[in-house]
């Protein structure tokens, strides 16, 4: 979402959650961006080097994007509430019993975060 923000913040755009760029465009933008990229490591890249494409720039541009933990957390809760959202949509279940809990902040430096799900059911 970030890298498609950038894009259109480059194109001078509206809101990129409401309109889309050309795919001529979008590539122009990318490999603009991508040219801003730092140089990649001369000993770790082949002898000939290979032109990558639109979609390996976007994976190079999307890795190199900083996310905040604070960002982080807002989309781990734009999450919890799609998921609420989905569990009220059938109308089985009622607003009382949907809650969302605040979370801690998980450990630094573990690949894999474990997270608690507490389910209950009330007769």
């Amino acid at each position: 979402m970030k890298l498609r923000a950038q894009l259109f913040t480059m194109s001078g755009g509206g809101k990129p959650d409401q309109e889309e760029l050309s795919p001529k465009e979008e590539q122009r933008l990318v490999e603009k961006l991508y040219a801003k990229l730092p140089a990649p490591d001369p000993s770790a890249t082949p002898a000939e080097p290979v032109q990558p494409t639109v979609e390996d720039m976007k994976r190079k541009l999307a890795a190199a994007i900083q996310i905040s933990p604070g960002e982080l957390e807002a989309l781990a809760h734009q999450r919890a509430e799609a998921i609420r959202r989905h569990l009220l949509e059938g109308e089985k279940l009622t607003e009382e019993r949907v809650a969302l809990l605040d979370t801690g902040a998980a450990e630094a430096g573990h690949e894999k975060v474990r997270t608690q799900l507490s389910l209950s059911a009330g007769l």
